[in-house]
């Protein structure tokens, strides 16, 4: 083994690294470079869902902001119900807009 002298191998719990690493060819690089581009696309569509997404959500998902401290204090089951409808409706929808934008423009 490669040891400095003076220097043991430890006893871990782990076994010791590999070191025999395949050499890079083309076809690997090729196929790295390959993902790396279309997750990129990907990424780069981004920005288009989540305007859609925003767009959706000012002008059809906008519920009435009427919660009051006395609604919480009355009836908090009620407004944590509410709370997860609309979190779930939003969610709902923004996956619909992300996947139709990817689909549109991907």
């Amino acid at each position: 083994e490669n040891l400095l002298p003076g220097f043991s191998p430890t006893g871990g719990i782990l076994s010791a690294h590999n070191t025999a690493i395949p050499a890079e060819t083309p076809e690997t690089f090729a196929a790295q470079v390959e993902w790396a581009a279309n997750f990129l696309n990907v990424v780069d569509k981004l920005p288009y869902a989540a305007l859609a997404y925003a767009f959706v959500e000012f002008f059809i998902l906008r519920p009435g902001i009427d919660l009051y401290k006395e609604d919480v204090e009355e009836e908090p089951s009620d407004v944590l119900a509410e709370t997860i409808v609309t979190t779930g409706v939003r969610m709902g929808a923004f996956c619909l807009v992300a996947i139709s934008t990817l689909g549109i423009f991907g």
